[in-house]
């Protein structure tokens, strides 16, 4: 039978366990192995949430099972813990936990993690940190046998939760004093150091995207429309990885970066998308991971000429020569802007947590 969680009462739950461990912060639970690693680990973000939403269904009501996930789990006290966590857990970390999880998807457990009727070690799970999250909380989570075992975890989760919150306010104030030091060599090196963490093609979008807001700003009519990475259509207004326009629809450049090799298929299907939509440039631009050989050069080439037919210019750079460019003739840069510039599109472009860190925590 399935159970209905009242809302009202895990609302006060939770508030109730930040009051406890504002004053008293909890070291230690029944599960903390599992609670340490799932905060900690790589990739982990939908897991996160999985437990923080168990933790809290199970401190509100006794009969919730621990492992349930959907409302269709056939054991007895099966949850809707999607709803649950979309309702109840995200706005109250949004909210009271200064958003320590990602506020950047309000439906959590939409992610296929929290897809399946119930945890089990025989669930689909990315290799890595990932799947070995997943081990540990079927393991541990079925420890929390009682609501006040759960209460004490709970407990121990949200003051790990405050523990992070805080650790990150004070990493993003030591970057905002570093940032203020900064010359144009140091944010030069920054970038170089950024490129080469890779980050799944997200250092790339983040140095691409705060070099072309400076070249093309707003104070100019310009605007620079960065996209998430490896999320192709997942803006409406997509077109290219990077898109920058004059005016609010005036299309004026399409930017296609790359950071493992071209294919000839991705290049004509770039070219092709920039051209239907009526762009007049289009630039390729390849990372560090992205060799141009002679046989990238032969079909950029027949491409640039097939688009000059049609009236659409076609570029393909090296970002190692676009960030040289930049710097050379922007060697006066205000550092500060360039920062300011690069947070902004972490958020923009939902940048991982992985991410985030290094690049607050690089500039110390």
């Amino acid at each position: 039978m399935s159970i209905a969680v009242d809302q009202t009462k895990a609302t006060k739950e939770l508030a109730d366990s930040l009051f406890r461990v504002q004053t008293n912060p909890s070291i230690s639970c029944e599960i903390q192995p599992a609670v340490d690693f799932v905060l900690s680990g790589k990739n982990c973000l939908t897991y996160r949430y999985i437990l923080f939403t168990a933790l809290a269904a199970k401190t509100a009501d006794d009969r919730i099972d621990i492992l349930s996930l959907q409302a269709s789990d056939e054991t007895d006290g099966s949850y809707d813990a999607r709803s649950f966590c979309k309702h109840v857990i995200f706005p109250f970390q949004r909210e009271f936990l200064d958003d320590v999880l990602d506020g950047s998807n309000e439906d959590p457990l939409v992610n296929n993690p929290g897809r399946h009727p119930r945890l089990s070690v025989s669930n689909k799970s990315a290799n890595g940190d990932p799947r070995k999250a997943l081990n540990l909380l079927c393991e541990y989570l079925p420890l929390v046998d009682a609501q006040e075992k759960a209460r004490e975890c709970l407990d121990y989760f949200i003051t790990r939760c405050l523990e992070e919150a805080e650790r990150k306010r004070v990493q993003a104030s030591s970057f905002e004093a570093a940032i203020l030091t900064t010359n144009v060599f140091e944010a030069r090196t920054f970038m170089s150091d950024l490129l080469d963490k890779n980050f799944g093609g997200s250092s790339l979008l983040l140095v691409a995207n705060s070099i072309f807001s400076v070249l093309f700003p707003k104070s100019r009519g310009y605007s620079t429309v960065p996209h998430p990475v490896n999320q192709s259509g997942a803006s409406s207004r997509q077109i290219g990885d990077l898109d920058i326009y004059l005016g609010k629809e005036k299309l004026f450049l399409v930017i296609e970066l790359k950071d493992k090799p071209f294919t000839e298929t991705e290049v004509r299907k770039a070219a092709q998308a920039a051209h239907a939509n009526s762009a007049p440039a289009m630039l390729f631009i390849a990372g560090r991971a992205s060799a141009l050989n002679e046989e990238t050069h032969r079909y950029f080439n027949q491409v640039k000429a097939e688009y000059e037919n049609k009236g659409m210019v076609i570029g393909v750079m090296t970002i190692d020569a676009l960030m040289d460019f930049f710097f050379v003739t922007n060697h006066n840069i205000d550092s500060v802007m360039l920062f300011d510039l690069l947070r902004t599109t972490m958020t923009e472009i939902k940048a991982s947590p992985e991410t985030m860190r290094w690049v607050y925590g690089a500039l110390r």
